[in-house]
């Protein structure tokens, strides 16, 4: 579970990111991120009803959520990041995840920023 600090909860927060942010789309999910601020990364999860009942759309966000505390060296302090979940999603493996979260938090355009 991600601690308090590094979750993305209010909707004023996920539609400045939105509206800002850049965009990164993978086969499995689109991310959203931004710079926010603040000393730490928050990371906000959206799984629209189309993906399914309320069971596989929590199953679906306990999973991103486990793959990005796993994975927090990956997320660069001072952003926000929000992960929409696409439709491949719910067959994938929690392994084949990870390395997708890892390959999208080291796309080029994102290091890039931080490093300005």
């Amino acid at each position: 579970m991600l601690k308090k600090v590094y979750r993305l909860r209010k909707r004023r927060d996920f539609r400045r990111t939105y509206q800002k942010g850049k965009i990164l789309k993978t086969r499995y999910f689109v991310l959203y991120w931004r710079p926010n601020g603040l000393k730490n990364y928050r990371i906000g999860f959206s799984v629209s009803k189309k993906l399914g009942s309320a069971v596989i759309r929590n199953r679906v966000k306990r999973q991103l959520r486990e793959v990005c505390r796993r994975k927090a060296a990956a997320f660069v302090p001072g952003f926000d990041y929000i992960f929409i979940a696409r439709f491949g999603i719910k067959e994938t493996s929690p392994a084949l995840l990870e390395l997708e979260v890892a390959k999208a938090a080291a796309k080029p355009g994102l290091k890039t920023e931080v490093e300005k």
